[in-house]
């Protein structure tokens, strides 16, 4: 018992030193993090931002945006704030958000020609010239692909265009270039490139032609698509059966014609999209009753596709917000609403939520006498707040000239 409170009193100094060591370096981990919680962007001049990258020895990196465009906000509010993405941007560049309707940013976007938003540039300080130039919204994985672009000089921007517009039919430089397009959303590029290396013998066996497949052609009429489909066996021994099968079914999910889908293979979905698609086909043909019989059998057995569904229901519901439709349509849009609300899995996704409100706001003023059931005003416009009920982000302003925002 001695011995144990004569450790413990010649201990405690260590003790507490070990204990204090613990926490600062929770502390040190904690501000690490913090550090890391988005990109951290530079807040004053261009010959600033130059001057401080020069220092660096970085690329500038700027992300052009308005005031008014949803996409940049919603880049600003996701990807921008992703932790490897803030890494690798933090790491590697000097980093600039530029309003390019204010102030310096006028001047900048004019230089630079930037007429879309947002569009993202990578800018050597000594000489102000583009190395690499991006644009739209993009994924985390996408994004960081664009800035690991610009640090190699066969895979920036001002290469690719400069090769290709001297008609350079090297198998590795148009896979690059293909790759460059797809980060761009350019699907029809990509589906050219694919088919010009289709006919260098180059195609889906090879994982990197296999990959821009997979994740930018969604068209199952391309020239692309026909060859897989020709192959789809064989190419199952090469990339897997999972991987086979979850390409047929992003073919097929878009198709709005049963019988196109009914000579595809067999796949795991291929009949929920089937059932899916006779509802396409009844309501292009305004034959709303039908529709909703088949949509209510098809919400009653679907359970491994509910997210698709889902997704499908609030586009149909969009749809009918632009379609002369019937009364009765209109009510099984609120039913549709309100399957999508009880069972979209992507419980972040607000818009399904939003949607069914809206619809059942709109319902409830179409009843006679609903004043005398529901609380006094709701039925009218907000005295107070906003005026209307709005997934639109406050921090958007209207698009000048439009009266709009781009969402």
């Amino acid at each position: 018992m001695y011995w144990l409170i004569h450790f413990n009193k010649h201990n405690k100094h260590n003790v507490m030193k070990h204990i204090l060591y613990i926490l600062l370096g929770c502390l040190l981990s904690f501000n690490q993090l913090s550090a890391q919680e988005g990109i951290t962007f530079f807040h004053g001049t261009w010959a600033q931002a130059k001057e401080q990258a020069q220092e660096a020895d970085k690329l500038i990196f700027i992300d052009f945006y308005t005031q008014w465009c949803g996409p940049c906000l919603i880049m600003a509010e996701t990807v921008f704030l992703d932790n490897k993405v803030a890494v690798f941007y933090n790491d590697t560049f000097v980093n600039l958000k530029i309003d390019a309707e204010q102030g310096e940013g006028k001047t900048l976007a004019a230089k630079y020609k930037v007429r879309s938003f947002p569009t993202f540039l990578f800018v050597n300080p000594k000489t102000e010239e583009i190395v690499h130039a991006s644009s739209s919204r993009q994924d985390a994985e996408t994004f960081i692909f664009t800035g690991r672009s610009a640090l190699n000089k066969r895979t920036t921007s001002v290469y690719l265009n400069k090769e290709f517009e001297k008609e350079n039919t090297d198998p590795d430089f148009l896979i690059d270039y293909a790759a460059y397009q797809g980060s761009r959303y350019q699907r029809k590029k990509v589906e050219d490139i694919l088919v010009q290396l289709k006919e260098k013998g180059i195609g889906l066996s090879d994982k990197r032609i296999w990959n821009l497949f997979d994740k930018y052609i969604l068209n199952v009429e391309s020239p692309i698509s026909v060859d897989f489909l020709k192959q789809f066996t064989e190419l199952t021994h090469v990339h897997g059966a999972q991987c086979i099968q979850n390409k047929l079914f992003s073919l097929y999910r878009s198709q709005s014609k049963p019988q196109v889908i009914a000579l595809a293979p067999d796949f795991k979905g291929k009949q929920y999209l089937i059932k899916k698609a006779e509802v396409s086909q009844f309501i292009k043909a305004k034959q709303y009753d039908e529709a909703a019989v088949k949509l209510s059998a098809l919400m009653a057995e679907t359970s491994d596709y509910k997210q698709d569904l889902c997704s499908y229901l609030q586009s149909l519901i969009r749809r009918s917000e632009y379609q002369k439709s019937t009364e009765k349509w209109e009510q099984q849009c609120v039913v549709m609403a309100r399957y999508a609300a009880y069972n979209n899995p992507d419980r972040k996704d607000g818009m399904a939520h939003y949607r069914y409100a809206l619809l059942l706001e709109k319902l409830l003023k179409k009843i006679p006498d609903a004043e005398q059931y529901v609380p006094e005003g709701l039925l009218e416009t907000p005295v107070a707040g906003q005026k209307e009920y709005t997934m639109r982000s406050p921090k958007l302003k209207q698009k000048p000239g439009t009266g709009k925002s781009r969402r």
